[in-house]
């Protein structure tokens, strides 16, 4: 093969190799804007159910489009359980539901009142009494 040739194929291999290098540079940079686009997202998944209720006291149609469909984890003070429900306390009557399954009655069983959990569930917005949450986990 020719000299001039080789020297073709190492050019074009110098240059392959930059735009590997460059490439490879991107998708870190795509995987970090991802990560901490995911740890914004989770960050904002987090709410006080004292600030989930006054923010629905405060302005309900705000909230809604705030909350309303949304996963998130709700820590807060157990007021009560029930069959049906574990409520938190939240500002004034403004109370957060979590609605139970029979499956969850083993992990709330142990739950008293004034105790601090956290919870994730899905805002379904306020009712007659309170902000409910539904498909719920409970620790």
């Amino acid at each position: 093969m020719p000299a001039n040739m080789l020297s073709g194929y190492k050019g074009l291999d110098h240059r392959i190799a930059e735009l590997a290098k460059a490439e490879i540079e991107q998708v870190a940079k795509v995987r970090e804007n991802r990560r901490l686009a995911q740890i914004e997202a989770n960050r904002k998944r987090l709410v006080e159910a004292t600030q989930l209720s006054q923010d629905y006291k405060d302005n309900e149609v705000a909230a809604n489009e705030k909350y309303k469909g949304k996963t998130m984890v709700v820590t807060g003070e157990v007021d009560r359980v029930t069959a049906k429900h574990v409520e938190l306390k939240g500002v004034s009557i403004y109370r957060i539901q979590f609605t139970t399954t029979s499956n969850d009655i083993d992990k709330v069983k142990n739950y008293k009142a004034g105790q601090k959990v956290s919870i994730k569930g899905v805002c379904q917005g306020k009712t007659f009494s309170g902000v409910v949450l539904t498909e719920c986990k409970f620790e």
